[in-house]
Parts: C-alpha cells; sequence; structure tokens
C-alpha cells in the first residue's frame, strides 16, 4: 500500500506528463504520479557526486511509502540523467510522524503579516514538491551542463520517473521545448510577431478559435449509476489482452480529524488485505493500493480471460466491490496492518522526509496540507480499534464517493462493461444525509464539491472569487531551517496558484506558453553558465499544478555549496530578470515551435501504443484537475491552430506573469512592472549546521559554523544584478552538416566489410536482433529496429578509452 504525500504540477488538461527526479525533492508521495501539466527547468552545472546535494538523492531512492501487495516497495522518481545521461522527467512525480498544527504569526517583507496554521515541511522544494505531489499535472523541463538531452512532457508519474517526454505517455503528452507550426515558421521568417498575420486570421476569428471547447477523447465514455458511483471506460489495446481497473475513493489524509491522523492510510491497508475475493485473483493478476492527501485508490492488473477462457473482469469488480464497499474489519487483520503501518512510520525518519516534511509546512502552513500527512501519528496509529475504522469507512466509503476507471483490451464492447460495473456496484445502497424530520428521508450524501476540501493563501487572486473576497496574501520572508546532516545551501521560493483547468484552445495556448518561457530560462542557464566551477549546484524552476493539493506552485530552487550561496543566487536572479524584462527571441520561439511540430507528429502517429496504466493515470489526474483529456492526434491538431497564434509580445506577458514573483520580489506591487505577477507566498533556505573548508593543498580542513539569517537572505534576494540587457539573438542551424559536406563524403564511396563475429546472412545477431555491421575504416555499426516510436530514432556514438586507458602512475 502506498501512503502518498502530494503535489504536483502546473497545467496541461490534454496531455499527461512525469514528475520530476534531478535535484528536487517532494515528501513521499506514492508510486504512481499521474498526468502533469507543469514545467520544471533544472540547471546543473555538474553531474558529479561532489555537486549533489544529500536531499537530492532522494528521488533515486525513495518515492513511494508502503504498498500493499509487497509491502515495502520503494521507486525511483523525479526529474534527472538516467544512465544513459538522458533526462527524466520523473514520476511525479514521493514518511515518519507529522508534527501538530499550531497557529503562528507569518512575517511578510515591508511589515506585512498574517497568522497562518502551521504543518510540516520537506527539502530541496520542487523535488520535495515532486515526491508529494503524487498525480499531479506538471510539465518538467531540466537541463543539465553536461550537455544532455532534455525531455519534457506530460505523461505517468509512476513516482515521476516513468516518462521521458518524447516517448509514448498517456493521453495526449504537450512536452515543453516542442511546439510549433508552419504558421509559426512563416511568421519567424516574416517578422517578429507574425502570429495571426502569417495565417492572414483577422483578431475576430482568431477570439473565436481560441474561445473553443477542446473535444473529449471520443473513445472516453463517462457514466454514473444511481446510486451516484462514477464510472470512465476506454478501450485500450496496449498491451493486449490486459486490463487496468482503479477504483478511486475520495478520501484521504486531509480529510482526517484532528485524533484521525493516519486513520485512512490503515483504513485502506484493512480493506485491501482483508479482502478474500481479491486474493482469489492472485494467481491472475497483481493488485495494490495507495493512500494520499486527497484520496485513496484501489487497483487490479489482469489478463482479460484465465487459462480456461473465463472473462475475468466480473471477478475483478466484485473484488474491489468487497474492498470498498463489504470489508470485514477482522480484528486479526486490524492488528497485522497496524503493524505494517507502524513499519512504514520507521522507514520514512530520514534527513530526506525531514526536510520534505518542512518545505510542506512552509507552503501550505495555512491549510491541513502542511500537517495532514498520510503515514499519519504514530502515537494516533497504536491505539485505534475497529469501531474506530468502522466509523471511518461509514463516514467516507459510499457509491457517491467513489469513481471507477476501467481501461485495457477488455472483451466485449464499452455497453458490456457498463453491465457489468452495474451488475458489480449497482446494488449497493447511496449513503444519505441524516434525515431533516421523523419519516421523512435524508437527500441523498454527495462528495465535496472541491477535492482536497482546502483552502490557500494564493500568490494571485483566484479569478473565479469577487474582489471583496479576496484576503491579499502577504510577500513571504524566509524562513531557515538549519540541520546538521544538510551538506548543502538550498533556497526556494514558491508561489501558489490557482488551477487552470484546460477546457479551451486559449487555455491550452497560455500552457504551452508558459512551456516555451520555462524552457527559454533553462537554456539560457545551461549555456551562459556551463564554466569550470560555476557557483551554483543546479538551479531548478518548476511550475506545476497538482490534484492533490488543488492549487498549481510554481518553485524556484538554487541550491549550492554553503559559501557560494550569494553568487548562485546572483546568476538565477540575472536569468530570471532578464527574461521577465524581455521574455524570449525570435530564434528561441522559431526552435521550440519547429522542434513542437516534429514531435506532436510523432506522438500522433504513436496512437494505439500507448500502456493503459498511464491513459488511465492521465485519465484520473485530469479528472481530478477539471482538464479535458485528448488523444495523441486531436491534441496534434489543436496545437497546430494554437501555435499559429502565439506572437513574442504574447509570451512576454506570460513571462512577466510567471516570473514576476521572483524578479520583483520585495518591491511593493504598485510599483512592479507587473502588479498581476503577484507575490512570492513561501521563502525557505534549507541549510547545513557546519562547513568543512580546506587549506589550498588539501592537507589540512577544519569545521566552523555555517551562519546566515532570514533577512540576510530577503536582502540578498531585493539586490540588484547587473546585466538585465535582452539576450543576443543566437541562430540555431537546422543541420549540423550541410547536404554539400554530406555529398562530399559520399564521394569516398564509403563501405561495410564482414564483421568478425558470426552473424546470420542479413547481419543479425539472432539472440538480440541487432544488426552488426563493420565500416571499411574500422568503424563498429550496430542498430535494431523497433516500432514503438514512429519516426524517432536513438543515436549513441562510443570512442573507445575511459579510465581504463589512463597510464598508471605508480
Amino acid at each position: 500500500m502506498v501512503s502518498t504525500l502530494g503535489t504536483a504540477g502546473a497545467a496541461a488538461a490534454c496531455v499527461p506528463a512525469k514528475a520530476h527526479q534531478g535535484s528536487t525533492l517532494r515528501p513521499y508521495y506514492r508510486a504512481r504520479n499521474g498526468p502533469t501539466s507543469a514545467s520544471v527547468v533544472t540547471v546543473r552545472p555538474s553531474s558529479s557526486a561532489a555537486h549533489r546535494s544529500p536531499c537530492s538523492s532522494v528521488h533515486d531512492r525513495v518515492r513511494t511509502v508502503g504498498r500493499e501487495q509487497g509491502r515495502l516497495l520503494s521507486l525511483g522518481g523525479g526529474s534527472g540523467l538516467d544512465q544513459n545521461n538522458r533526462f527524466v522527467a520523473g514520476k511525479g512525480l514521493v514518511g515518519s510522524s507529522s508534527s501538530n498544527s499550531r497557529e503562528v504569526s507569518m512575517q511578510g517583507v515591508g511589515g506585512s503579516s498574517a497568522r497562518v496554521a502551521v504543518g510540516r515541511q520537506r527539502n530541496s522544494d520542487t523535488a520535495v514538491r515532486s515526491r508529494l505531489s503524487g498525480m499531479g499535472s506538471s510539465s518538467s523541463s531540466s537541463a543539465f551542463a553536461t550537455g544532455s538531452t532534455m525531455h519534457c512532457g506530460f505523461g505517468t508519474k509512476r513516482s515521476r520517473a516513468r516518462l521521458v517526454a518524447g516517448a509514448p505517455g498517456r493521453g495526449w503528452a504537450v512536452q515543453a521545448p516542442r511546439y510549433g507550426t508552419r504558421g509559426v515558421r512563416a511568421q519567424a521568417a516574416a517578422g517578429e510577431d507574425g502570429g495571426a498575420e502569417a495565417n492572414k486570421m483577422t483578431l475576430e476569428e482568431v477570439k473565436e478559435m481560441l474561445n473553443k471547447p477542446l473535444e473529449r477523447h471520443t473513445n472516453l465514455r463517462k457514466g454514473s449509476l444511481a446510486n451516484g458511483l462514477q464510472y470512465f471506460i476506454l478501450p485500450n489495446a496496449v498491451p493486449p489482452n490486459r486490463l487496468e481497473v482503479h477504483l478511486e475513493m475520495h478520501v484521504g489524509s486531509v480529510d482526517e480529524r484532528e485524533d484521525e491522523q493516519g486513520l485512512a492510510h490503515l483504513v485502506e491497508h484493512v480493506t485491501f488485505l482483508g479482502s478474500s475475493k481479491r486474493e482469489q485473483l492472485l494467481s491472475v493478476g497483481r493488485s495494490n493500493a495507495y493512500t494520499d492527501f486527497h484520496h485513496t485508490v484501489f487497483h487490479v492488473h489482469a489478463p482479460v480471460k484465465s487459462d480456461d477462457g473465463k472473462v475475468l473482469l466480473p471477478q475483478v469488480l466484485e473484488a474491489l466491490d468487497e474492498i470498498a464497499f463489504q470489508p470485514k474489519f477482522d480484528v486479526a487483520r486490524i492488528e497485522k496492518e497496524r503493524r505494517a503501518v507502524l513499519a512504514e512510520t520507521q522507514m520514512m525518519n530520514t534527513i530526506e522526509y525531514r526536510v520534505d516534511c518542512k518545505l510542506l509546512q512552509q507552503l501550505h502552513m495555512e491549510n491541513a496540507l502542511g500537517s495532514r500527512f498520510p503515514i499519519g501519528l504514530e502515537e494516533q496509529v497504536k491505539k485505534w480499534d475497529r469501531d474506530a475504522l468502522r466509523r471511518f469507512h461509514e463516514r467516507w466509503y459510499f457509491p457517491a464517493n467513489a469513481t471507477l476507471f476501467l481501461v485495457g483490451d477488455f472483451d466485449g464492447s464499452v455497453e458490456d462493461a457498463e453491465k457489468m460495473i452495474e451488475a458489480a456496484f449497482g446494488q449497493v445502497p447511496a449513503a444519505r444525509l441524516p434525515p431533516p424530520a421523523p419519516n421523512v428521508p435524508g437527500d441523498i450524501k454527495l462528495r465535496h464539491a472541491v477535492r482536497p476540501p482546502v483552502v490557500h493563501a494564493l500568490g494571485v487572486p483566484d479569478p473565479s472569487e469577487t474582489a471583496a473576497d479576496v484576503i491579499p496574501t502577504p510577500e513571504a520572508g524566509a524562513y531557515v531551517f538549519q540541520h546538521p546532516l544538510l551538506q548543502q545551501f538550498s533556497l526556494s521560493l514558491f508561489q501558489k496558484l490557482p488551477v487552470l483547468k484546460m477546457k479551451t484552445y486559449a487555455d491550452l495556448r497560455k500552457t504551452v506558453m508558459a512551456r516555451f518561457v520555462v524552457m527559454a530560462l533553462h537554456f539560457r542557464i545551461s549555456t551562459r553558465y556551463a564554466e569550470p566551477n560555476p557557483p551554483f549546484t543546479f538551479i531548478e524552476f518548476d511550475h506545476s499544478d497538482s490534484g492533490r493539493e488543488g492549487c498549481t506552485v510554481s518553485t524556484l530552487t538554487i541550491t549550492s555549496e554553503p559559501e557560494r550561496w550569494k553568487e548562485a543566487l546572483r546568476v538565477a536572479l540575472e536569468e530570471v530578470r532578464i527574461l521577465h524584462a524581455h521574455g524570449i527571441t525570435k530564434a528561441e520561439l522559431l526552435r521550440y515551435t519547429t522542434t513542437a511540430v516534429r514531435d506532436s507528429e510523432r506522438l500522433a502517429e504513436q496512437e494505439g501504443s500507448v500502456p493503459s496504466i498511464d491513459n488511465l493515470d492521465f485519465v484520473m489526474e485530469s479528472e481530478t484537475l477539471g482538464h479535458e483529456v485528448m488523444d495523441q492526434q486531436q491534441g496534434h491538431e489543436v496545437l497546430l491552430q494554437v501555435l499559429d497564434t502565439i506572437t513574442l509580445e504574447d509570451i512576454k506577458t506570460v513571462a512577466q506573469e510567471l516570473l514576476a514573483y521572483v524578479a520583483e520580489y520585495g518591491t511593493p506591487l504598485e510599483l512592479r512592472q507587473c502588479p498581476t505577477g503577484g507575490v512570492c507566498t513561501t521563502l525557505v533556505a534549507c541549510v547545513p549546521a557546519t562547513v568543512v573548508t580546506e587549506s589550498e593543498d588539501g592537507s589540512v580542513s577544519s569545521e566552523a559554523p555555517f551562519q546566515v539569517v532570514a533577512k540576510e537572505i530577503e536582502d540578498a534576494l531585493c539586490e540588484k544584478t547587473g546585466n538585465v540587457e535582452a539576450p543576443t539573438d543566437v541562430e540555431v542551424p537546422d543541420r549540423l552538416i550541410s547536404t554539400e559536406d554530406v555529398a562530399e563524403l559520399m564521394k569516398r564511396k564509403p563501405k561495410f566489410v564482414p564483421v568478425d563475429q558470426p552473424v546470420g546472412a542479413d547481419g543479425m545477431d539472432p539472440k538480440t536482433a541487432v544488426t552488426l555491421r563493420k565500416l571499411s575504416n574500422g568503424i563498429l555499426v550496430n542498430y535494431r529496429r523497433t516500432t514503438n516510436e514512429p519516426k524517432g530514432a536513438m543515436l549513441r556514438l562510443v570512442a573507445k578509452g575511459g579510465r581504463t586507458a589512463e597510464q598508471l602512475m605508480v
């Protein structure tokens, strides 16, 4: 079972994405992260261990807490480099005991203040947010000065580490640095602001097109039963003869009362592992469950038919019905699962988790997300009896508070599947509210209209609220978390925003422009500061929305050696302020849009090859966030239309709104270049207690206390930076070798010669299906054809050498 801490990503309805790994941490969240729409930029000047924060390694180690079947399973997640030095957009995108919440006075910049409820936190911000995020929507982009390829997109997160942008994703994946149309290319050639002009669209035509609603995936069926249970059905043939069935109960740790912290997780354990019908499925499939902030999910992966030809979907649905609506609550089972949950609690007692919790506490100090972690409080977990579990179950486990997701190569039609759902769940009685009077039945009980049911202190006003309802959030002052186990300095600037529901062409257009801004920031930092001794370990910007947290969060994270934190902060501020003031260049727009068209076309051709689990996660997260779900072809067609309307001035406006909370930190709103950009809502520095210094020859080292105070950090953020001039536009060639040079090289008449090992007549190794060739100049060429990425290929050149070629010095 998985206990998740949630946070996620930013804005994309029609696309799935993965969360991030790299150097950001997000408190332990469940293993599987759903579609995300966010943007993340990570720049790492060096991938060596010396430059990595001890906290950031958590992304590579622990992400999941709990897992029912297979108890203590840990998965890697987040965005970072894989073993092939490629950037992986992690899953999504994720403890120990949590502290009681309390009300404290939060001091803002310039004397502003507010009283808020404090819970817990976390460590390397964006990373932490990734970990905490479960299935949020997020588009991440991380770049490293090592020359690695950047992958970004919306996709599944299996702990924010499964989807590499550019690889198949669930639903349609919008990939951050990749968008463009023939119209946009024409625009860039014709002038700076061509968009609509290049396609000769009038302003009214553009407005009409942008107001169009996004069309739902044509094969996605949504329905509900008379008792209130909702369901989604999506036929999907990958993998063949397999199906995914998830039952989502809309109850999580944020719904727990003061004396119930961890009860949602324990109920999940007992109901899932106490089901005899679930046990009967063990021989044919696999199942699991997890709990996070806003929901509890039970899922089954099974073949369509058993070995004797029996259709298994009815049996799977019956098992889920027993788990959710007919649990036994056997006393022996309760005690067994209590021990399991307590064991998970002990597993979470790490410095990474403590930092993650610190970050979450500060980010959500005004609501229960900062203190109601799914793992719960150890002292409370020890004391609940059977009646406590039953009361919690009766309060939250009812049909109208459940959503069933069925995706796969199931036997029969969608209508047949609907009949099976009705047969399994239709007899569960609807829950009712207390009767208003004797002999008068109470109304049918419905789920919360808002999930999770919390109120956020937003950095900008929620457009859905009237001016009279808006209470301005003060600009956040710095909070310093110091611990002897930390080795690096990490500063995170957060801004919480309302989720942009992806419903129209205009919503997608704004999301795409935000991606362009994030990618520009990433590439500028990676190219301008790829020096031998850069002052930062990594710089990351993340903009992502989270179904778990019910908000969008922008995060700038700067990590460095403790003694160089001011230099690292100055680098980040300079690049953010330049982009905030001038937007992106014509060449950058051309580069991103051209790549986008190519990748979007390839994704559209992959329609029908996306795994069922990815599609299911994407649909579930999109439903939570209120995004519309499109298939890859629909997404591609909409993208082509939207890109033709994007201009440099539009992107500059988005850059100003997106980055203002960092670029103009400390400046009164009425004096800002972009007052609508809002304020920084949380500012956290995670720093070591001591630093070790060495003499120039490395022979002597000394340890001294590391000292930094909140005011020093705030003042550094308010300092002016030197260079805020517009960057020079750099044209990037379409190809590295011209067609003329290629023609000249072909005059050398290259040819293949026999290889030195036995192969078939066609040169293929029968064991690996790899074709082995050798050029006349001795270069070996190995290749294998695959069908998983139409029009896509990966090329790697390996030169002999390395450490083994070095002469041994004695």
